[in-house]
């Protein structure tokens, strides 16, 4: 079992980094939707531009390998983790929209479905600089949520990511100025350390944050390959993201992905607790490498409307 008490070490960094940002004007920016006009280079445009051409505001671009499952926290401590204007996705609706089916007992439909992605990132750089951060371990949590935007009144099904933990300054650094993502730094320093991550050949691996988050995932790198995600994860990532900046902002951001290699995988071990709600079961793990391309981050109440 782990607690995030929000380690006063990663709130530090985080809240710099949103300072910094805010000094300049960076995360209060209001931007609307600008179609993208400048060219790819060669490198980009061969490995990127199918998913790049998908955006109207193209800006990241990078390669994950990562393990993914389905955890299940109680639907009304889950409520709680949500900001004012997302409210959680109705039973009936999640069914059919993410192709969960639950047992039908009273326990099961008052659980709710999140994704947990525990990745590492390379390639990862703006289109513009080319510039590629260092390789970096994240994990990132994602609630399917309704978004209710205050000025039309409309409702918009989306993907909220409350946190997300890296080991990768310069990754905290780029989500809190561009994206006002709520990402928290954790130095990597091996077993023993912060951020610690051990894999063992190329089947298994373990992250965990001390109290924060714990995952040990196995996977068989000669079974036969699944033809595509499963349907609650390609769902997530269809659906535009959200995110709440430490000043209470909210953006809204798409990805686009290519999968290249999809095996089952098995979590062995799994928790994590946020704000004492906890998350502590994990269903339909996979492995996955996939090509992604995020675009810009804007105002949610100009994009989503």
């Amino acid at each position: 079992m782990i607690c995030d008490n929000f380690n006063s070490r990663a709130l530090m960094f985080a809240g710099l980094f949103a300072a910094f940002a805010a000094f300049f004007g960076i995360i209060s920016s209001s931007s609307s939707v600008s179609k993208y006009s400048s060219e790819l280079s060669a490198r980009d445009e061969a490995k990127y531009g199918t998913l790049v051409a998908k955006l109207d505001s193209p800006l990241v671009v990078g390669d994950n390998i990562c393990y993914m499952a389905i955890g299940y926290m109680e639907e009304s401590k889950m409520q709680l983790l949500l900001p004012a204007s997302l409210t959680l996705i109705p039973l009936n609706a999640r069914e059919e929209m993410f192709g969960l089916k639950s047992k039908r007992t009273q326990q099961d439909d008052h659980m709710y479905p999140i994704l947990l992605s525990f990745c590492h990132g390379k390639d990862i750089h703006d289109i513009f600089s080319e510039v590629n951060v260092p390789e970096q371990e994240e994990i990132m949590i994602v609630i399917p949520a309704l978004y209710k935007n205050k000025s039309s009144g409309n409702t918009h099904v989306c993907s909220f990511l409350p946190v997300l933990y890296l080991d990768s300054i310069l990754g905290v650094l780029g989500g809190v100025v561009s994206y006002g993502m709520r990402k928290q730094y954790h130095p990597s320093s091996g077993i023993g350390g912060w951020f610690e991550v051990a894999e063992e050949k190329n089947d298994n691996k373990m992250w965990h944050i001390k109290n924060v988050i714990h995952s040990n995932f196995t996977h068989q790198p000669s079974s036969k390959q699944m033809a595509q995600l499963p349907k609650f994860f390609s769902a997530v990532f269809r659906l535009p993201f959200i995110t709440v900046s430490y000043f209470g902002k909210y953006f809204s951001y798409h990805a686009e992905i290519q999968t290249k290699t999809i095996h089952k995988a098995v979590a062995k071990d799994l928790s994590w607790i946020y704000k004492g709600a906890a998350v502590t079961t994990a269903i339909n793990s996979v492995y996955v490498e996939y090509t992604f391309a995020m675009s810009d981050a804007l105002n949610a109440e100009e994009v989503l409307k």
